[in-house]
């Protein structure tokens, strides 16, 4: 082993989850290599200087007082502290002040960095697992409605059992609770409603799935969470190891744009979240699955893996197509269209002028993810003869590719609706389309 390489692997040293065999590899060359056990000496000094031996009460004025401190101390010292790469592993007390200590633990933070690397080894362990697995079946309850997305979640709901059936070889999985189904054939991708037979026929990169994933496909949930971790993405991870589990716990702050807080906390990702995983010790298999929704000093757990089975034989009926769906290929919008080079208010009344008079040539050109006649039926029934009222200015909120416009619409039965009319326009020809609110 090169010294180089033992560097960037030293601090698997530090781990209690690396492999035996990896250990005595890098214990070997240290054996061997003085520089390496200067190195790693250091390392262990840096780190025990560090941990904590009991729990401190911090002071609440401790940050403005370090980094007074910090800017106290003089230029030459600076550059004597960062003039050599390993110069920061050197006994740190013969060069630093106890409060210029404390400021450069908090910059470097090796124990988060070790922490942080013992979390991604497990993440790409239990990855690993799923790989290698032939299949596998696992329920999850998540606080939802039936008939919205996967990926919405409603803290103040009861919980709704998913289930889910993956075949990493082909590629093919099936996703179903209450009122929704969706199925990955290894080509496409087909979601549909049971109650009202209707479905669409999705590309495997459709932006829905992205959301679903995030929620419920394990594989893409680690995968995501092993690159936040590795990157120290505004995560923060602990873990805890017992006689036959380790427990890793990721706290990671919503994703997305919140100036308007329209979609905060409706999904995982745009939430603020503590999730926790349970691996098995000896295999780091992921063998369970919690996540709590933190929303102020509230917590509330939102999603709970209730079972998770490896290589369990899969019916073939799992992935066929059913029968009976009246099936929307979302296409896209014409080139021309009447909703391009436009505002979303101005796209919102375009969409409402025409459903007063239910002009079908307007509408099938913004409603493409309406557009099987049964869904359009309904709409008619609904808003066909209504009046807009008012537009309000659009806004952007969470991870939402388009805006949201508030619509103010009487409707023919006299009934007064606002309706937040979601519309983007991240289409090849710019047009803006409706794909929620109504």
């Amino acid at each position: 082993m090169k010294c180089q390489d033992f560097e960037k692997r030293l601090e698997l040293l530090f781990d209690d989850n690396t492999p035996t065999a990896t250990r005595e590899e890098l214990l070997a060359h240290l054996k061997e290599c003085p520089d390496c056990q200067q190195l790693y000496t250091q390392t262990k000094e840096a780190l025990e200087a560090v941990t904590p031996q009991k729990a401190l009460q911090v002071p609440t004025d401790l940050k403005q007082r370090i980094l007074r401190a910090a800017a106290e101390e003089t230029n030459e010292e600076r550059k004597r502290t960062v003039s050599r790469r390993r110069r920061w592993l050197r006994p740190l007390t013969a060069s630093l002040s106890a409060a210029a200590l404390i400021a450069l633990v908090l910059i470097l933070n090796p124990i988060q960095r070790y922490q942080a690397h013992a979390a991604g080894r497990l993440l790409r362990d239990a990855i690993a697992q799923i790989e290698n697995s032939q299949s596998f079946y696992l329920e999850i309850d998540v606080r939802t409605l039936p008939g919205e997305s996967f990926s919405y979640i409603d803290a103040q709901q009861p919980f709704l059992r998913h289930r889910m059936w993956v075949d990493p070889a082909t590629n093919r999985w099936r996703l179903e609770k209450e009122g929704r189904i969706a199925i990955h054939t290894g080509s496409q991708i087909l979601m549909w409603l049971p109650n009202s037979k209707t479905g669409w026929i999705l590309p495997p990169d459709e932006g829905f799935i992205d959301g679903f994933a995030t929620l419920l496909d394990p594989y893409s949930l680690l995968l995501r969470e092993e690159a936040c971790v590795a990157t120290n993405k505004k995560a923060t991870c602990t873990k805890q190891v017992s006689d036959n589990t380790i427990t890793l716990t990721v706290r990671v702050p919503a994703e997305g744009d919140f100036s308007n807080n329209y979609m905060l906390n409706t999904s995982v990702s745009e939430s603020n979240t503590c999730r926790e995983y349970s691996f098995d010790r000896k295999t780091h298999a992921l063998t369970g699955l919690k996540i709590i929704q933190l929303n102020g000093s509230e917590e509330k757990t939102i999603v709970h893996m209730k079972r998770i089975d490896y290589n369990t034989p899969l019916s073939a009926s799992l992935f066929s197509t059913p029968q009976g769906i009246e099936w929307i290929t979302p296409a896209e919008p014409a080139k021309g269209s009447l909703f391009t080079d436009i505002t979303p208010e101005e796209a919102a009344r375009k969409l409402f002028t025409a459903m007063q008079s239910w002009d079908e040539e307007v509408l099938q050109e913004v409603l493409i993810y309406y557009n099987a006649p049964h869904r359009l039926s309904i709409l008619k029934e609904i808003y066909a003869g209504c009046r807009l009222i008012e537009v309000r200015p659009h806004f952007r909120s969470g991870q939402y590719a388009g805006v949201f416009v508030p619509c103010l619409v009487r409707k023919p039965d006299g009934e007064s609706e606002l309706i937040i009319l979601a519309l983007r326009n991240d289409n090849q020809n710019r047009a803006w389309v409706a794909d929620g609110g109504l």
